[in-house]
């Protein structure tokens, strides 16, 4: 009896005993995870750190170069704002030197004075010298004789015979010679402004008389709108191949 009380306290103690190496091997175990665990959160923990730093530092590097970049766009922006001026500047001292040459088509106030010939009249060329003068004395900016524009280099001249003359405009005939028998007239374009017409035909009446005895009658109107035509490049009185700027002292 006393043997079978031992042999049970016996395995009472071992299955305490298997029972407490169980649980320490369990503790020790759990215990180890946990180290672990926290090894590895410190390692992500400073992994984290340097990625967040070296994101910090490309953003600092990004924003420098964005910056830059803003920089050099606004500088190109005033460049091609002073460029885009500058342009329109030549562009417009061009369009001045076009038109001031006759180059360009233009338009603006003044007047109309025509000539009419009766069939068989002839016209002195001195009249239109007269006439175109007086129109420039009195700041005539374009003036134009049947369309063809009358710049600097225009040459207004008598053609064919003495007995049967005509009259020249930068090498087109304008008038045929007095053996025509229909009628023919010479109109004669102004821009000045209005009142410059005006101001000019006071001067020219002193020659009507004179040229109804070449049967020829003079009239005109004033305009707002004068529309004079452009000399062609390849007029006579376009001429600048001879030409070229003198050197700088």
């Amino acid at each position: 009896m006393k043997k079978v009380k031992r042999a049970g306290t016996s395995m009472a103690y071992m299955i305490v005993c298997l029972l407490l190496g169980i649980i320490l091997a369990l503790q020790i175990k759990s215990t180890g995870s946990h180290q672990e665990r926290l090894a590895l959160q410190n390692i992500e923990k400073e992994e984290l750190i340097a990625q967040y730093e070296t994101l910090m530092r490309r953003n600092r590097e990004l924003v420098d170069e964005n910056n830059r970049l803003n920089d050099a766009i606004r500088n190109i922006d005033e460049r091609s704002s002073s460029d885009s001026i500058s342009l329109q500047l030549l562009e417009g001292k061009l369009q001045q030197c076009r038109i001031f040459a006759g180059l360009l088509p233009v338009e603006g106030p003044g007047g109309i004075l025509t000539l009419s010939l009766q069939p068989g009249a002839i016209l002195p060329e001195d009249y239109l010298h007269r006439i175109v003068n007086e129109f420039r004395s009195n700041n005539a900016q374009a003036i134009s004789i049947n369309d063809q524009r009358v710049v600097g280099m225009t040459e207004i001249r008598k053609t064919g015979t003495t007995a049967n003359p005509a009259i020249m405009v930068n090498g087109h005939n304008i008038l045929s010679g007095a053996s025509v028998d229909t009628a023919q007239t010479v109109v004669i374009k102004v821009i000045s402004g209005e009142q410059d017409f005006r101001n000019a035909m006071d001067f020219l009446r002193s020659i009507r008389s004179s040229l109804s005895e070449y049967r020829v009658t003079m009239s005109e109107v004033t305009s707002e709108k004068v529309q004079i035509p452009a000399l062609p490049e390849d007029s006579p009185a376009y001429r600048i191949g001879q030409l070229s700027l003198q050197p700088e002292d």
